[in-house]
């Protein structure tokens, strides 16, 4: 029996990691979940801060780590510049899953493009990824979790230049 559930495992871990694989990774539309608040004042800047929520994604296959990808539309009339993206767990669909390190890890922004970036009035753009691995020796109860990542960035909006 207990030989007949590790075969399961690996071959459910196999076609998780193939549909990894397919997808591409996991992602999150900042434009629809945007919570933006301006903070204070920098100058003739003004410092924003905003939270993203990811949908909900199964949990990556055990020892791979899967990009969540990030993308930003700015809303504002004015040119935004992005100066930090972090992520963290939001929520996990299983009340006896606690991700900690030993069960999931939430890495540091990578590019491109490389922090700080500024995206125009109106403008739409792939804000680069933070990798989420999932070790080996995840409990059983996270390696089946759905999750929530929570993207928390940081910017400041900047004023058009006049044009002569």
């Amino acid at each position: 029996m207990r030989t007949l559930y590790r075969w399961r495992w690996v071959a459910m871990s196999v076609a998780a990691l193939a549909t990894t694989a397919l997808i591409g990774g996991l992602s999150v539309r900042a434009d629809a979940t945007t919570a933006e608040k301006p903070v204070a004042p920098a100058g003739d800047a003004e410092t924003l801060r905003f939270r993203l929520r990811s949908e909900p994604v199964e949990a990556p296959a055990p020892g791979t780590t899967t990009p969540l990808r990030i993308r930003l539309t700015n809303p504002h009339d004015d040119r935004v510049r992005i100066d930090a993206l972090t992520g963290h767990v939001l929520t996990v669909s299983r009340p006896d899953c606690h991700p900690g390190t030993s069960d999931l890890t939430v890495g540091p922004h990578g590019g491109p493009p490389r922090l700080p970036f500024t995206l125009g009035p109106g403008e739409t753009a792939d804000a680069g990824t933070i990798p989420v691995f999932v070790p080996l020796a995840v409990s059983a109860a996270c390696r089946t979790a759905t999750y929530q990542f929570l993207i928390i960035g940081t910017g400041v909006r900047l004023p058009i230049p006049d044009s002569a």
